[in-house]
């Protein structure tokens, strides 16, 4: 996700070289933590089962379901994604405007 952020002309504008090295500096910083998917997604997607409502909001139910299992917090540029959190798990959003 981050990396088709960074390459994105309209958000970060990186070429894909330069997004990576950007996402390489990341992982030695010191609390860098990597979450692999080690569960199904259908898993991480049940706790927004009830308010997905299109094919668009399925990756970001997974992502958001991963910060859960992993006790973090799922940061995106999508304000609809509030939608998805609900009241039970807004303290895990970070939406940035």
């Amino acid at each position: 996700g981050f990396l088709r952020l960074m390459t994105n002309p309209k958000v970060g504008g990186h070429s894909f070289e330069e997004a990576n090295a950007i996402l390489v500096g990341f992982t030695s910083l010191p609390g860098f933590r990597f979450w692999p998917i080690t569960h199904r997604s259908s898993e991480l997607i049940q706790p927004f089962f009830a308010r997905v409502y299109g094919h668009q909001q399925i990756v970001d139910a997974a992502m958001f379901g991963l910060a859960l299992k992993g006790d973090g917090i799922f940061v995106t540029l999508d304000a609809a994604v509030r939608y998805l959190a609900g009241p039970e798990f807004k303290s895990h959003l970070l939406v940035l405007e």
